[in-house]
């Protein structure tokens, strides 16, 4: 995705991806709960493993979980996947 593009635009994309079975509401709410469902679980698992610490209603990273001025591979890794799943979630809101 172009990091320029309008929502409208981006939709215009995205339906160019759509199969005729998955141009249907029904699909639309059962891959987006999916998507959902691994962005909860991704976040479950870092605050488990101490990779992200909830802070006053907020999710971010723990402090230990960087190295210097970067983060660790343990948070750069769920950083990654949480960007892949929101883009799957784009995907089913488009």
């Amino acid at each position: 995705m172009n990091n320029n593009m309008t929502l409208n635009e981006y939709q215009k994309a995205a339906m160019t991806t759509c199969t005729e079975s998955s141009n249907n509401c029904m699909y639309g709410f059962a891959g987006l709960n999916a998507e959902v469902g691994e962005i909860n679980d991704k976040v479950a698992k870092a605050i488990r493993k101490e990779i992200v610490v909830i802070r006053d209603n907020n999710v971010g990273p723990d402090i230990n979980a960087y190295d210097g001025a970067l983060p660790n591979d343990a948070y750069r890794e769920f950083h990654d996947g949480m960007k892949k799943e929101l883009g799957d979630v784009m995907w089913f809101c488009a």
